[in-house]
């Protein structure tokens, strides 16, 4: 699936009996239209390997800036939570597609513990946490 160029978006992707990827579409159009620079808009990666669904610290999420590709694990996850980890990447999307990453934030990433060990990377992740489930929780506050 890539929502980058919309690509495959008809493909029946199941992530907690639902099939994501109109719901993956709609959150992106509704982000861009309101106001989120995401242009363009990355490659995202649906993974259904396992290996994190049984870590309780395991990833759910990421995003890889050098090749604007968000990656999203699914297996043993609700689709609501998976959606809320994609509005959270995406803003990680905006940030790089802004500025925000130059070469010292992105060797930064090597880190496990780049958040802590970084002002900017902390306060980074910190936007992405409140405009990223802003924009969920408005997005689904339209189904209402």
């Amino acid at each position: 699936m890539e929502i980058g160029n919309h690509k495959n978006l008809g493909k029946d992707i199941q992530v907690s009996g639902h099939n994501i990827v109109p719901y993956l579409a709609n959150l992106t159009k509704y982000m861009v239209d309101n106001g989120l620079k995401a242009n363009p808009l990355p490659k995202v990666i649906i993974s259904s390997d396992a290996q994190y669904a049984n870590e309780p610290f395991g990833k759910t999420a990421y995003y890889d800036p050098e090749n604007k590709v968000v990656t999203l694990f699914v297996a043993g996850r609700h689709i609501k939570d998976v959606l809320r980890s994609f509005a959270h990447e995406m803003i990680h999307h905006s940030q790089f597609l802004t500025g925000m990453f130059d070469e010292n934030h992105l060797d930064a990433l090597e880190d496990p513990r780049y958040a802590e060990n970084d002002k900017h990377m902390m306060n980074m992740e910190k936007d992405a946490y409140l405009r990223g489930n802003m924009f969920f929780r408005t997005w689904e506050d339209s189904f209402k």
